[in-house]
């Protein structure tokens, strides 16, 4: 019988610098949210997925809306992740008209204190500089990241996503996906409400984003992290 190796996504080792912010104990709520991304590569892709940049954009302390950029570098046929971690904004984000955003995962938080909305995009080479994505309260805060892929089928670009609420603690996880196909570039996003601090990735992933809107009673940040699972599996 063959064996067959598989890499197991651990997330134990994810640790945050600052766990609780001065308003979480006033609440019995969780004010954490992760989600986990498994895209798929080319299959016939001379290379492995790479990434090609990324931004990071904070909204107004508070507002309506975020703004966030294109990476630099990118071209035709690459392929868009847009995070948007949303603290107040009980309805998520409405992504930019008529530009191509395709819905991912709305993972939320207990009262929404914050959640977590991602959308892809494959580059068709008409993009703006910039997009504007709305918010669901005048009193939100929000912070956002755009990262591009080359390197993805963008057909079927997406072979398993999850979101996770999770309870207050140091080690907040992702939960499990298995991948179908080999050299899968896994991403990890983790976000806190009610908080200013930043989150350090779980081993041997490499953090892209750590972003925070710096209100520490009623903002939040957000990390975006990547690894590439040469095996599929669990």
């Amino acid at each position: 019988m063959s064996t067959r190796m598989i890499e197991i996504m651990d997330f134990s080792s994810l640790i945050l610098t600052r766990t609780i912010s001065p308003n979480d104990e006033m609440y019995c709520f969780t004010s954490l949210a992760a989600q986990s991304i498994a895209l798929r590569p080319k299959a016939a892709a001379a290379v492995e997925i790479t990434r090609i940049g990324h931004t990071a954009d904070i909204g107004p302390n508070p507002g309506t809306a975020i703004t966030t950029h294109i990476p630099v570098g990118v071209q035709t046929g690459d392929l868009l992740i847009a995070v948007i971690a949303s603290s107040f904004s009980y309805e998520g984000v409405t992504p930019p008209p008529g530009c191509g955003w395709v819905k991912l995962l709305n993972t939320y938080s207990e009262v929404a204190i914050v959640q977590i909305d991602t959308y892809c995009k494959v580059v068709d080479g008409n993009e703006p500089a910039s997009w504007i994505w709305q918010l669901d309260n005048i009193n939100a805060r929000s912070t956002g990241s755009i990262t591009a892929y080359r390197g993805v089928d963008t057909t079927n670009p997406i072979v398993a996503i999850s979101g996770n609420s999770c309870t207050r603690e140091v080690h907040p996880s992702a939960f499990a996906i298995t991948t179908d196909t080999p050299n899968c570039m896994v991403l990890g996003i983790f976000s806190e409400g009610k908080a200013d601090g930043s989150f350090i990735p779980p081993s041997g992933f490499t953090e892209v984003v750590n972003i925070t809107c710096s209100d520490p009673n009623f903002g939040n940040y957000h990390m975006v992290c990547e690894k590439l699972f040469v095996s599929m599996g669990t």
